[in-house]
């Protein structure tokens, strides 16, 4: 897998990781979240439903659950309201509940609402198992029930995203749901990507990519989805709620601006600027330079030829890169790039450089941190601008020479089936019964 170099392929190197010692690390991770995150909910009940400082059990989830609630209760402007807000999850939390910032537009209220209907323990561990589930059922098709249940729980961006009670889970099985239905169903997918209206700075180059491709099916649907879901909000909550979400915006741009230790889990280009010590000045502009090269680098791919989920991969990467407010859990969908760059197609396979980034984006969630903390460095968005470029540049079926050889060594059974199969990942299980085990070779 990462860097495998094949005996055979002529070159003396030996494996720097080899899938045996990948599926150790994998072990060893998904073990050490799943202990950290019985530890965490553990000290976070032992005072109710938050630790000794008044921080909620999953942090962040308490307003997907909370919100919708009060916007039940009316008026529903005041989930925008701090204080009105904070006294309302106190009353159903603790006393000493951290306050908190709703800062959704009012069609996630709509979306959450099934969720607040449970008593707030239960919610959350619906919330977790639901958002694991679903990755998992979309990991299936390209690395079988086991490996993908391990991929998804080694994770450090679902770790991050499941101790932090975000939304990280269903916005990338919004994100990567869609793209594996354009090519089938881009009507579909177009409805499915227009649920990312709730987190609209993550969809802002994927219109970009659909016009590139000529989807305007997938395109008029998204729009479709995204303002059907607008109305329906506007139909339960009335105006005021988009009103107040529109009148918070300076404050989140302060919160963007001002407050550095946010800066540490966000992998943005804007992050990566503050961090280093320019001003927000300096951060917007050149976040803006790389939003440009990024749009660019999606227009390039998506008007090739190529395999579709070579493309969704760019694309995902790009969108990263584009923004200037992504945090580590928004960054689970890199998992799914990296597998789909791993070995989409027949000379269409990441090289050795190549694998050398995503390995540290897929492990990103778990460095930046430190390395914010020690070096003010932010190293996602350097990897993000550097996997772009080399694919921008890369000619369709250029791949690297020693993997090709090593690729030979399969026979063309073997390869017929894997493209066929990351090619239409949709296919029935049961028309390819050995699909798991020679995916995961």
């Amino acid at each position: 897998m990462i860097f495998k170099r094949r005996q055979g392929a002529g070159d003396g190197e030996t494996s720097l990781l080899t899938p045996e010692r990948i599926r150790i690390i994998g072990v060893v991770f998904a073990v050490a979240w799943l202990l950290i995150l019985c530890f965490d909910i553990w000290t976070h009940t032992r005072h109710g439903l938050v630790d000794a400082e008044g921080q909620q059990l999953g942090r962040d989830f308490v307003n997907s659950w909370a919100a919708p609630r009060l916007a039940q209760i009316g008026p529903a402007e005041q989930v925008y309201a701090i204080r009105d807000l904070t006294a309302f999850e106190r009353g159903l939390t603790a006393p000493n509940a951290a306050p908190k910032f709703y800062s959704y537009p009012p069609t996630y209220l709509l979306l959450t609402t099934p969720i607040s209907l449970p008593p707030f323990l239960p919610a959350y561990l619906l919330w977790i198992a639901g958002g694991w589930a679903l990755l998992i059922a979309l990991l299936r098709p390209f690395l079988g029930l086991n490996s993908a249940t391990m991929a998804v729980l080694a994770s450090p961006a679902v770790f991050m995203n499941t101790v932090s009670g975000q939304n990280g889970a269903l916005t990338t099985g919004a994100f990567v749901g869609g793209l594996m239905l354009i090519e089938r169903r881009p009507v579909l997918a177009g409805a499915v990507l227009g649920l990312l209206s709730v987190k609209p700075q993550l969809a802002l180059l994927v219109p970009i990519a659909l016009l590139s491709a000529g989807q305007l099916r997938a395109l008029l649907a998204m729009g479709f989805s995204a303002l059907l879901l607008a109305g329906l909000s506007v139909l339960a909550y009335g105006v005021a709620p988009w009103l107040a979400f529109f009148h918070n915006f300076p404050t989140q741009k302060l919160l963007l601006d001002l407050e550095p230790s946010i800066w540490q889990r966000m992998p943005t280009v804007y992050s990566a600027v503050r961090l280093a010590g320019g001003a927000a000045e300096l951060a917007y502009a050149v976040q803006l330079a790389a939003a440009g090269f990024s749009a660019l680098c999606v227009i390039v791919v998506w008007r090739r030829s190529g395999p579709m989920l070579t493309k969704a991969a760019i694309l995902i990467l790009a969108s990263l890169a584009c923004t200037p407010y992504a945090w580590d859990y928004d960054s689970i969908a890199v998992l799914f790039a990296a597998i789909w760059l791993w070995r989409p197609a027949p000379g269409m396979g990441a090289n050795a450089p190549e694998k050398l980034l995503l390995a540290i984006l897929v492990a990103g969630a778990a460095l930046a941190p430190l390395l914010a903390n020690v070096l003010h460095l932010q190293i996602a968005p350097l990897c993000l601008l550097a996997l772009l470029a080399i694919r921008a540049l890369k000619p369709s079926g250029a791949e690297d020479p020693a993997a090709q050889r090593g690729e030979e060594r399969h026979g063309e059974s073997g390869d017929a089936l894997n493209s066929e199969l990351l090619s239409d990942p949709l296919r029935s299980r049961k028309e390819t019964p050995q699909s798991a085990r020679l995916t995961s070779q």
